[in-house]
C-alpha cells in the first residue's frame, strides 16, 4: 500500500509526479487494498475500518473525477485542492 495509515494526502503526495493513467491505476489498486483490509474480521467494527472505508471512498472519488471530471459531493477543502492539483498536473496532454 502507498499509505498504510489511510492518509489521502500521503497518497496524493506520492503520485503527484506520475502519469495521468498511472494515477488512476494506482488509485484503483490502493482502493482495492483498502477494501480488503476493511473487510478483514479483525478490524471490521473498529475505528481503523471506518478510516479505511473513508480512504477508499476518497480514492474512488478521485478515480471518478480523473476519468469524468465530476467531483464527488461532500469533499472538504483540502481534498478538493488535492483532487484539482492531481487532475491539473497529470492530465494527458493533447496531441497535435
Amino acid at each position: 500500500m502507498i499509505s498504510s495509515t489511510f492518509d489521502f494526502e500521503q497518497f496524493a503526495d506520492t503520485v503527484k509526479e506520475k502519469d495521468f493513467f498511472d494515477v488512476i491505476y494506482l488509485a484503483e489498486q490502493e482502493a482495492i487494498k483498502a477494501w480488503r483490509i476493511s473487510n478483514k474480521k479483525k478490524i471490521r467494527n473498529s475505528f481503523d475500518s471506518d478510516l479505511c472505508m473513508s480512504y477508499q471512498s476518497k480514492l474512488k472519488g478521485l478515480i471518478h473525477f480523473m476519468r469524468y471530471g465530476v467531483k464527488p459531493n461532500g469533499l472538504n477543502e483540502q481534498d478538493d485542492q488535492l483532487f484539482n492539483f492531481l487532475y491539473q498536473n497529470t492530465k494527458p496532454k493533447s496531441r497535435n
